[in-house]
């Protein structure tokens, strides 16, 4: 894993921000990506793509981006809502994570979207494979 990554490079974005980070202060909300061992690095809304192939450039040494990232069951997560292909389970890492964010109540305006996308993965992890 690459020791630090910021987006954009300027520096002006939390990087590897871990869920028990104080995100009041960051401009930038929940949107992001969640790693598969659930460390979550924080983007602007709507910077989805364009971080997804600096982290795939940095992680993997790939240009594949959000392509890349989902084949290897990272998880989209804008405004509150957590997104992941249908054929990939969530990991526990990730539930984790997203109950971090719920529990820490920085966003008020979108808990209702993470318990909702909280409830999605404890029924794909109920599931057989």
């Amino acid at each position: 894993m690459a020791e630090s990554l910021t987006y954009p490079p300027d520096g002006a974005m939390i990087d590897n921000a871990p869920p028990s980070m104080d995100l009041v202060g960051s401009p930038m909300g929940a949107n992001g990506w969640l790693s598969p061992d659930g460390r979550f690095y924080v983007c602007g809304f709507r910077e989805h793509d364009r971080f997804a192939l600096h982290l795939t450039s940095q992680i993997y040494h790939s240009p594949e981006g959000v392509r890349r990232l989902e084949a290897e069951c990272w998880m989209r997560v804008s405004n509150g809502t957590f997104r992941w292909l249908t054929k990939h389970r969530p990991t526990w890492a990730q539930y984790e994570t997203a109950c971090d964010l719920l529990n820490q109540a920085l966003f008020p305006e979108i808990a209702e979207r993470i318990r909702f996308s909280i409830r999605l993965m404890e029924m794909a992890l109920r599931e057989t494979p």
